[in-house]
């Protein structure tokens, strides 16, 4: 079996849906952009498991920074409803069975920048592609 970039899975449907949710647009990507807007979420992946022989959990990090506390919150909130909306649905071929709290929002200023920032950990279950 081989397993989707569930990165790359949930970096495409944000860019789709997060601006409907959000009420305007925010960049995403896995990086840190440059140069640096006021306003961004990153998604990495932290890890995972395989689940069953056709499946695995991907463990994903999602931060939201914002130009103050109550904007990072709001953009990490209308992200978690974004990925929260990918359960039972299909994108690309690629079922999404689970998508499960792995550590709720948190406020973690970017110790970088000092930038207000709100983290969450997610776990998304996806089905991989037989080889």
């Amino acid at each position: 079996m081989v397993f989707p970039d569930s990165v790359a899975l949930v970096l495409d449907q944000l860019s789709v849906q997060l601006e409907g949710v959000l009420g305007r647009a925010v960049p995403t990507g896995n990086r840190v952009p440059s140069p640096r807007p006021d306003e961004f979420v990153r998604v990495r992946r932290q890890g995972g498991a395989r689940k069953t022989y056709v499946s695995e959990e991907a463990l994903l990090e999602i931060e939201a920074w914002g130009l103050d506390v109550a904007a990072a919150e709001d953009i990490a909130q209308a992200t978690r409803a974004v990925l929260f909306g990918m359960k039972g649905e299909t994108f690309n071929g690629i079922p999404v069975y689970e998508v499960n709290d792995a550590g709720g929002p948190a406020e973690v200023a970017d110790p970088l920048s000092d930038q207000p920032r709100h983290t969450f950990s997610i776990a998304i279950h996806v089905r991989g592609q037989a080889t």
